[in-house]
């Protein structure tokens, strides 16, 4: 009898959860620092440890009166300086101007936004050596520099015509119709019209 006492004590309910409640919390409490630790790094130790990452001794270019910041971290194969950011490899100029001038948590630090060098230097990452721009400021500063090839006219691998060509249609277009030199020219209307328009072949 008493043995079966025993059990039932044993499996009986407590009266009094609090000492087991207090274990729970205290657990959870735990095991909350140690995902914390490893999940994500606070924005303070992201930016000290991308600094570390930067010699402000850098070269500096001709046009230039500051040395760049050149990222000594890892680079991609296009030359950029690139910094792990919650998992993800970013850009390391962009990484420096999100947290200089937005938040990595806004999104600053995306590939969305379009931002240039004024050091053409792509391992740099002194924040007013870099600056924001549009799509548009971004490809003609490529081709300032000759990054970026000149495909307008002719040199565009899909042209049909050639700058001569071009002329003579709109020479010839008040006296001969559209749908005429689509077919001495072997193209399409539409394209005679885009041409006589000045909505292609602008830089003629």
């Amino acid at each position: 009898m008493n043995a079966i006492i025993g059990s039932e004590a044993l499996v009986r309910p407590t009266t009094n959860p609090q000492p087991l409640l207090g274990v729970m919390i205290m657990n959870k409490r735990i095991l909350q620092q140690i995902i914390g630790k490893y999940r994500g790094r606070p924005r303070e130790t992201y930016e000290s440890r991308f600094w570390s990452y930067v010699n402000k001794n850098g070269h500096t270019v001709q046009h230039m009166n500051t040395p760049c910041w050149e990222f000594t971290g890892g680079v991609s194969s296009s030359g950029y300086g690139q910094f792990r950011v919650e998992g993800v490899m970013r850009q390391a100029h962009r990484v420096a101007w999100a947290l200089v001038h937005g938040s990595i948590e806004k999104g600053d630090v995306s590939s969305d936004n379009n931002l240039l060098h004024h050091c053409d230097n792509r391992r740099c990452v002194r924040p007013n050596h870099v600056f924001k721009g549009t799509c548009q400021d971004n490809s003609d500063d490529m081709m300032s520099k000759g990054r970026l090839p000149d495909r307008r006219g002719a040199s565009h691998p899909c042209a049909k015509l050639n700058d001569m060509q071009v002329r003579v249609i709109r020479m010839y277009h008040p006296t001969i119709t559209q749908q005429k030199l689509s077919e001495i020219f072997n193209v399409s209307k539409s394209l005679i019209h885009a041409i006589v328009s000045r909505k292609s072949w602008k830089h003629i």
